[in-house]
């Protein structure tokens, strides 16, 4: 009896020792093709893919979960995009325990979907929060660091960047969508004791969080404050300097049919004044090509349909765009900009590449070799040195 029980149970060991090294021997490329065919049969993938790839967080790290995202995009170019798909995950990974959300915003993967995941850990953390009094003081002062340089945590120029757009959004949740709150706040939090400024960029998240709500709980957050094409003007009167230009130029979603035309975006922008103006088309070009679908003929007419000085800045933006959405896209900005170096004489677009590139990558990073490796003569000397020359 007793050797048939001792067989019994050694058969039960290398049974759940196959099942455990079944599970274990997934790949991500299996994961990836999984997903891959599951959407193609459903239709519209991008939607189809923000649903099922945060699944995999039940047998996934998240680390894990955006290395299968990878593969995705480069299985399926039409995924370009992933910003939402970022604040997903992080949200989830932030939900498990909001007291590690520091944790998972330094556990974010770099160059990825935009830095979506950054921008979600911050948002889980504070969305069911409405603070007042000293708890909305306190929570503002916890704020002020933690889009900077610490252990776990050393982001580019554009990182960082993007970290404090992330706490416009965030401050716009803690404040239960009191936009004049949440901007002042963003005085507090943005303006550094050494003179680096960053609140244009808290600005923008915040104004962002009323014209672009991403989940039903974000419309309805910002219900109160919803704004029509008939009232944003009024609304955005009440603010001066670069509040207003911020808060007119985060409204471009209610003139998307105006801004997808050359002339239509010089319209819209044109609505603001002196260097306001520059600093609307900047913008709403640096957002254009996620409505193109980063489709690069799209984005060659329509630059080609502005003014001729614009044209280098317009190229030149959607360049550094790919670079934003993803780093592994250094050889496409390249090439997109040597491909239009007919129509930008002046060679602008290589010039925001060379003169960005270590505000984008880290200058010990392979990223950051391999674009001052392939930009041509002229601008090489000019992307190695970097200096940020464009912040």
């Amino acid at each position: 009896m007793k050797e048939r029980i001792l067989a019994f149970l050694v058969i039960l060991v290398f049974l759940a020792a196959g099942l455990f090294i079944s599970r274990r021997s997934v790949s991500f490329e299996e994961y990836a093709e999984r997903i891959i065919k599951k959407c193609a049969k459903q239709g519209r993938e991008v939607g189809c893919y923000d649903k099922e790839i945060p699944k995999l967080l039940a047998s996934l790290s998240m680390e894990d979960v955006f290395k299968v995202t990878a593969l995705i995009q480069e299985k399926d170019r039409s995924y370009t995009y992933c910003h939402v798909l970022g604040h997903k995950l992080a949200g989830l990974e932030t939900k498990k325990d909001p007291s590690k959300w520091r944790e998972v915003v330094g556990r974010c993967p770099v160059g990825v979907c935009s830095n979506g995941c950054v921008h979600g850990a911050f948002q889980e953390r504070y969305r069911a929060d409405v603070l007042q009094g000293e708890e909305f003081e306190k929570a503002k002062n916890e704020l002020k660091d933690v889009c900077e340089a610490r252990e776990g945590f050393n982001p580019t120029g554009l990182e960082q960047g993007s970290c404090y757009h992330a706490l416009g959004h965030l401050l716009m949740y803690i404040s239960g969508a009191d936009i004049r709150k949440s901007v002042a706040s963003c005085d507090e939090v943005g303006l550094k004791k050494d003179g680096r400024d960053f609140r244009g960029l808290c600005y923008d998240g915040a104004f962002m969080q009323i014209f672009q709500p991403l989940e039903p709980e974000d419309i309805a957050l910002v219900f109160k404050v919803k704004q029509t094409k008939e009232t944003v003007r009024d609304f955005c009167s009440q603010f001066t300097s670069d509040m207003k230009t911020s808060c007119w130029t985060e409204s471009w979603p209610l003139f998307f049919e105006e801004i997808i035309t050359p002339k239509g975006l010089i319209n819209f922008c044109a609505n603001i004044n002196g260097k306001g103006y520059e600093s609307c088309l900047e913008d709403v070009l640096y957002v254009l090509p996620i409505q193109f679908r980063f489709e690069e003929a799209a984005v060659r007419d329509f630059c080609l349909g502005l003014p001729g000085a614009l044209r280098g800045r317009c190229f030149a933006l959607f360049a550094v765009r790919l670079l934003e959405i993803d780093y592994r896209n250094v050889k496409r900005a390249v090439d997109f900009c040597q491909s239009n170096l007919a129509y930008d004489k002046e060679g602008v677009c290589f010039s925001q590449l060379a003169k960005n590139s270590d505000f984008i990558f880290s200058p010990d990073s392979e990223e950051f070799k391999e674009l001052c490796s392939l930009v041509p003569a002229p601008w090489q000397e000019e992307c190695l040195n970097g200096k940020n020359q464009e912040n």
